[in-house]
């Protein structure tokens, strides 16, 4: 294998991952210029989100390792750390703990 099918077969892994979130409209846009993003920018989905935030919640791993779990770099991790929807995720994942410790209270007979 030459080293250029090897840099263009990673080439193609990484526009086809950023390919496959896309939808049509924000093709059209990144395609006619349109939009304050930088180019190739994606927002990451809810899912990627919840599942950061999951993650970030158990408290069992740095942060290195969360985000090498993910896909992503630590920093991008840090930027979804700010995000509102993350923060709505962490505070929907503490309300879900405290339900979950007042049923098990509840079980047991504690109150």
């Amino acid at each position: 294998m030459t080293p250029s099918l090897v840099s263009e077969s990673a080439a193609e892994g990484v526009t086809h991952r950023c390919r496959s979130r896309r939808s049509p409209q924000s093709s059209a846009r990144a395609a006619s210029g349109a939009g304050s993003a930088p180019r190739g920018y994606l927002p990451p989905t809810a899912e990627e989100v919840g599942r950061a935030a999951a993650l970030c919640f158990q408290d069992t791993h740095s942060d290195e390792q969360i985000a090498r779990q993910l896909g992503i770099v630590r920093r991008t991790l840090a930027r979804w750390k700010k995000r509102p929807d993350f923060a709505a995720a962490i505070a929907a994942l503490q309300a879900w703990q405290e339900v979950e410790r007042e049923a098990s209270e509840m079980r047991s007979g504690r109150r």
